[in-house]
């Protein structure tokens, strides 16, 4: 079924949300000082009209609406809108989508701090139950030299306020992100923020070109071989429970599975890319995420 939603390009979303219908509450993100992330750096920032975003939603026909299962909230930072605004349209979505099983958003640290954990709560009884929150790097020293935004410490604490909610996080970190002086800590403080935040799911991405390029050019790149040893380092010292994922358009190779049980397979198959590209030197960009709508 055709529907015509009006989209302000581009729009991302996880790549687990790829069937999900798509509500743009936002426009742009709210944390757009990060160095190294050129997504949303076209877009003006600002909030949806909620009376024009009701009469849109009012206006999608009752098959479509009665079909929805997942609905994913955009752009950058859905709980930037304020509590008013989102628990008015989580009545909305909640009396015009009745076969709904969930709603999920990205999120931003800073704005997950806003809520407290009743609201929190709330959420889950309206369906909103799961949030994508970019970690990139769980160095400070690296968080600051990206202008990141927020702090580890701030990001851990995020985590523990959605789950105290009853909510789930997906939490995302960059390989490469720190080039090679950053490396070695990039991959250690990763995972012991990640330990201490105990995301449901955890994904690695990799650097790639897209409305970064000043960021790119101030680093020293890891080769092939570096990411992969990077995205050992970070697997191997992770000791939570979590299903891990890199499978997204940037990464140069797919690793899956649930740490703890899968650990040691997956391990044992970096061992062997590791291996393979012990003679690659070079650093190949994969291609511009502006290339890809599952950032």
């Amino acid at each position: 079924m055709f529907i015509d939603f009006h989209y302000t390009e581009p729009v991302f979303r996880p790549p687990s949300e790829a069937y999900s219908f798509i509500i743009q509450v936002m426009n742009g993100c709210s944390q757009n000082s990060c160095l190294f992330c050129g997504m949303y750096k076209q877009k003006k920032l600002y909030i949806q009209s909620y009376e024009n975003l009701k009469q849109k939603l009012n206006r999608l026909p009752v098959d479509f609406r009665l079909s929805v299962k997942k609905i994913f909230l955009g752009d950058g930072d859905a709980l930037f809108v304020g509590k008013k605004y989102l628990f008015e349209l989580l009545e909305l979505i909640e009396d015009l989508f009745p076969n709904l099983n969930r709603i999920s958003a990205y999120a931003t640290a800073n704005s997950v701090l806003n809520f407290s954990e009743n609201d929190f709560k709330l959420m889950n009884e309206k369906k909103l139950r799961l949030f994508y929150i970019g970690l990139e790097s769980g160095s400070q020293s690296l968080l600051d030299y990206a202008k990141k935004g927020n702090t580890a410490r701030q990001f851990i604490q995020a985590c523990e306020l959605i789950h105290k909610g009853n909510c789930k996080v997906s939490v995302t970190a960059i390989l490469g992100l720190g080039g090679k002086i950053f490396s070695k800590e990039h991959s250690i403080e990763t995972a012991n923020v990640v330990n201490s935040s105990v995301p449901e799911y955890f994904s690695l991405l990799t650097l790639i070109y897209g409305g970064n390029d000043n960021y790119i050019n101030s680093l020293k790149l890891l080769t092939k071989r570096e990411i992969f040893e990077e995205m050992h380092d970070i697997i191997i010292n992770i000791n939570i429970k979590t299903i891990f994922r890199s499978n997204h358009a940037s990464n140069i190779v797919n690793i899956n599975g649930t740490l703890q049980k899968d650990k040691e397979k997956m391990l044992i198959s970096l061992d062997n890319i590791i291996k393979q590209t012990a003679n690659i030197k070079e650093y190949n960009m994969p291609p511009s995420f502006h290339d890809e709508r599952g950032y």
